[in-house]
């Protein structure tokens, strides 16, 4: 029987090592390269239309600005500040720390489209809770137990907040209606993605707060700043009314990321409209063709540059 346990215990650790989701370790030999900055993203850092000048993902065209800093990313789709803080709790156990760490805020994934299930990321945040041998081999199984943050039916009876007011719930603005496209429904789309009303119970303002507290004294620089957004588009839905909603909720954002001594840039208004690429899924979102990520690229490389030197705070 003890030979039997035995086994059984080495195969598990074999199992969990094997199957540990590649943007984890990434991030784990990236602590050990002692890489200047870590950069993390949802799929706004690869994804590119089909006809597209280029592919090259937004850590290239980074990396070919030359910056003074060493930077790798850790992204995925779909990701956002809750798996953040995940990975920078885990960062801060750790005994080799990068210079930065940059944290895109993506406005999309504060709305109420985030809840939907899959957004948790339960098996990365299990994988990412403890160093310890005993979660690193069973990571998998603890996932399991755990019970999902909202499921698909809570989801849809979610409540949509057009500011302070409410318009309606989640299955009202995410159905296969939405399949066949009308100006109509891409108002609404607009409506459920940005213009809510941020607020400390608003979604994943909870993992900003905790992110920010960790930039207290603990020598990493937390440089959080907003995607660029379609302004010009979603302007021409809502008028004034749009922006009015967008610098109310960044502003909100920009005290909650400050709060803990972080960096905090707005590149909401960074890009123009041709500079996106969300056409191809036929309703506003964050995505960029190649101008926009080399853009965007650029601008990062300038200010992490002045952050990490001194010259700028």
């Amino acid at each position: 029987i003890l030979i039997f346990v035995s086994g059984l215990f080495v195969m598990q650790a074999i199992i969990g090592y094997m199957t540990m989701p590649m943007e984890i370790r990434h991030f784990y030999n990236y602590l050990k390269e002692r890489v200047d900055v870590i950069y993390f993203c949802d799929s706004t850092m690869r994804y590119y239309p089909a006809d597209d000048e280029s592919g090259a993902p937004i850590i290239k065209l980074l990396k070919e600005c030359n910056p003074e800093f060493s930077v790798e990313t850790v992204d995925h789709p779909g990701y956002n500040l809750d798996i953040y803080y995940g990975y920078c709790r885990a960062i801060m156990r750790s005994e080799i720390k990068p210079k930065a760490v940059l944290i895109p805020i993506s406005l999309y994934s504060l709305s109420v489209e985030w809840l939907r299930p899959g957004y948790d990321f339960k098996l990365e945040q299990t994988a990412l809770q403890s160093d310890s041998i005993f979660n690193r081999i069973f990571y998998r199984s603890l996932a399991a137990l755990k019970k999902t943050s909202t499921t698909m039916e809570q989801y849809m009876e979610t409540n949509v907040y057009v500011g302070s007011t409410i318009a309606g719930k989640a299955k009202d603005f995410d159905n296969k209606s939405y399949e066949i496209y009308s100006e109509e429904k891409f108002r609404k789309k607009i409506a459920v993605r940005y213009m809510y009303m941020a607020g400390n119970d608003s979604i994943k303002i909870g993992s900003l707060e905790k992110i920010a507290a960790m930039g207290k004294d603990r020598g990493v620089k937390f440089v959080f700043f907003v995607q660029p957004l379609d302004i010009e588009t979603c302007s021409k839905f809502y008028g004034p009314d749009f922006m009015k909603t967008v610098k109310r909720n960044i502003a909100f954002i920009k005290e909650k990321a400050q709060s803990g001594g972080g960096v905090f840039l707005d590149y909401s208004g960074l890009l123009g409209k041709d500079e996106f690429a969300w056409k191809e899924k036929m309703y506003v979102n964050e995505h960029l063709n190649y101008r926009g990520r080399k853009k965007l690229a650029e601008k990062i490389s300038m200010d992490v540059n002045g952050i990490l030197s001194g010259r700028s705070k």
